[in-house]
């Protein structure tokens, strides 16, 4: 996805994007290069943008326990974008039901006060026709 489109869907929803920053990911493959000529392909499908990249391959003597500690990372990282996934169904009803409360609190708020000017008004409405009716007696 573009980075631009990107950044205009996290402007537009920021929760949805932070729910589905981890769906993208695909474990890596390691796959291990034996000595000799290797040939790589880059494969981008914007054709209108140029781009250069830069391939550094080292030679190590054992990278497994790298292997391995980016699988332990990458099986942390799926736990989490499942839990991430569970999360979102529960702070999706949270925070519904959280505008329905925020609503019905602006909506009480609003039929109280029009509640007490209009107790106001039957009162002074009250007083000034006993003032009226008593100054007629007088």
């Amino acid at each position: 996805m573009d980075t631009a489109v990107n950044a205009l869907a996290m402007a537009k929803d920021p929760e949805g994007a932070f729910f589905k920053r981890l769906e993208g990911l695909q474990p890596c493959e390691v796959s291990e290069l034996k000595a000799g000529t290797h040939v790589f392909a880059v494969y981008r499908d914007n054709f209108f943008k140029t781009a250069s990249y830069t391939i550094e391959a080292l030679c190590t003597k054992s990278y497994e326990d790298t292997t391995n500690k980016l699988k332990d990372i990458e099986a942390q990282i799926l736990i989490k974008r499942n839990d991430l996934r569970q999360f979102e169904t529960e702070y999706r009803k949270a925070l519904s039901r959280y505008q329905e409360v925020t609503n019905r609190y602006s909506q009480e708020k609003q039929t109280g006060l029009q509640s007490l000017e209009l107790a106001a008004k039957v009162v002074v409405a009250d007083v000034l026709q006993r003032e009226r009716e008593g100054n007629l007696h007088d």
